[in-house]
């Protein structure tokens, strides 16, 4: 992600890419699976958990707001049969007619968020976006967008106190890759920059992270792609040259491994929603 930028919570008016609200009769698993947006699911009902590679499984009950970022492997499980959510797919535009952006959010998302006090409210939240969503009405696209805000700012208001905060070696290794998202970068080079053995920043990566610095590497060259693919002219050739990568073919598949599709695919995609 580009941490030139960090979006404030206070300025996203999300694009509501799909949005539904259901109940299931059995037992579900979801994955393995990465999304190009961003995900929030509300447990309705029922027990559920969530699993990335290399992170501890999270258990979810009715109640919680799980929050799935873009580019991240992951399962989502149903523990029990009987179980209900609500799942919202949006892109954070950086303010009303904005462009996506995929850049740090401040105050930092945390995973999941207790929303149990005011559980009827939230509900009828996300039942009400499906509802626009699904509907035709001249400016259902934008009202399910400011309920979607909705949903956005009030987690947000249970994230100040933060419960997933990364070590400031972390977040320093982090910005170093994306003052230098235009070089090719290894491990090595993380471990070199911070006088760390390689095995040790492997440790690291995934302690905090959840995965390997290979991946992080990639995923944050691949977001800032595509910020250069959604905010202009710019081809898939010259975004993957600007993002480190020499070899514009080697970029599409990396590109499709953190995002499950192409570049060309995503950018005419999310173009095409936002017209």
């Amino acid at each position: 992600m580009d941490n030139s930028k960090i979006m404030q919570i206070a300025d996203i008016h999300p694009l509501v890419n799909f949005a539904n609200y259901f109940n299931l009769d059995a037992e579900s698993v979801w994955g393995p699976r990465r999304i190009p947006d961003y995900e929030l699911i509300l447990i309705r009902r029922g027990k559920f958990r969530y699993e990335m590679s290399g992170a501890d499984p999270r258990d979810l009950e009715e109640g919680m707001v799980l929050l799935i970022l873009p580019g991240i492997e992951h399962y989502l499980y149903s523990c029990l049969p009987g179980g209900a959510i609500s799942c919202i797919h949006c892109l954070p535009l950086s303010g009303p007619k904005g462009v996506a952006l995929f850049c740090p959010i401040s105050p930092t998302p945390q995973t999941i968020t207790d929303v149990s006090s005011d559980f009827a409210l939230m509900d009828e939240l996300f039942r009400r976006c499906t509802a626009l969503y699904e509907g035709y009405g001249p400016y259902n696209e934008e009202l399910a967008g400011t309920v979607c805000r909705e949903i956005w700012l009030y987690c947000a208001s249970r994230w100040q106190d933060g419960t997933d905060p990364l070590s400031i070696r972390m977040e320093r290794m982090l910005q170093f890759i994306n003052e230098n998202i235009q070089r090719p970068l290894s491990r090595k080079d993380l471990a070199d920059e911070f006088n760390l053995a390689p095995e040790y920043v492997n440790a690291l990566f995934k302690k905090e992270l959840g995965f390997s610095p290979t991946y992080c590497i990639q995923r944050e060259k691949v977001l800032q792609a595509c910020n250069f693919l959604l905010q202009g002219d710019c081809s898939v050739t010259e975004a993957a040259y600007r993002c480190g990568f020499r070899d514009p073919l080697y970029f599409s598949r990396v590109f499709k491994k953190i995002l499950g599709l192409p570049p060309k695919t995503l950018r005419s995609h999310f173009l095409a929603v936002q017209e």
